[in-house]
This record gives structure tokens, sequence and C-alpha cells, in this order.
């Protein structure tokens, strides 16, 4: 059942919640006008006027962030261009390293760049018992 369909062509509550939320906000301010068109009960009517704040001031965050995504945004990018950088620079460490202990260096990649292994917390399966077939 769709309680807005005297309205018009809004689709029922259930799906106008699964849209995107800038999306939502719109259509829902396309209904409270539509609401306030139509001959409806005063309680009906204040409840479009709080559909409304509510959905003017999810607009209004949803603006507020494009600034903070376009900043976002920036900081990847600078942080991708020296990860670049970086990348490049740490292969000709090691490759340094790698040819310093073919002259002589004995050791040197290996306390250079020796890594543990972090044991692996997830516990292991029990064993199945002995003589089962799967």
């Amino acid at each position: 059942m769709n309680p807005f369909k005297p309205l018009g062509t809004y689709g029922a509550p259930s799906r106008i919640k699964e849209i995107a939320y800038a999306a939502e906000a719109d259509l829902v301010l396309d209904l409270v006008k539509d609401v306030r068109r139509a001959n409806v009960s005063q309680p009906t009517l204040d409840a479009a006027k709080a559909l409304e704040t509510a959905a003017r001031a999810v607009k209004a965050e949803i603006d507020a962030l494009e600034p903070l995504e376009e900043k976002h945004a920036k900081a990847l990018a600078e942080r991708d261009a020296l990860a670049l950088d970086w990348e490049r620079t740490f292969a000709a460490l090691k490759s340094s390293a790698k040819t310093a202990e073919s002259e002589g260096a004995s050791g040197l990649f290996e306390r250079l760049f020796k890594t543990e292994a972090k044991p692996d917390p997830r516990p292991k399966p029990p064993a199945p018992p002995s003589g089962s077939t799967p």
C-alpha cells in the first residue's frame, strides 16, 4: 500500500528511503509541496512541515560535505604522489643493499630488511578423528 499515491507518482515510503540521501531529500521536498496543495488535516500539514525541516537539514549537511570531499581527494592525490617516489627510492635502496652484499657486505640485506612473521591469531580448526573419511 502506498499512502502517497493520491499525491502523485511517489513511491511507497519503503522505496523512498532506499534512494540516495540527496535524491531522497529532493523527492521529500516535492512531496511536501504536493501535501500542502492537497486537502489534508492539520496534523498531516504539521508532519509535512517537520519533514521539510528534516529534508532541508539533510541537504545542508550534504552541501557541507562537498568541500571536505574535495580536500580528501586532494590529500589522497598528494599522498599517492609521495608514495610513488617512496616506492622507487625504497626499491633502489634494496637493490643497492643486494649489490653491496654481493660485493662483500655479507648479511647487510637481511639486517636491513628482515621481517618477523606475525603469528596467525585465528584458532586452528580441530583435527579430524583418525580413521574417518570425509
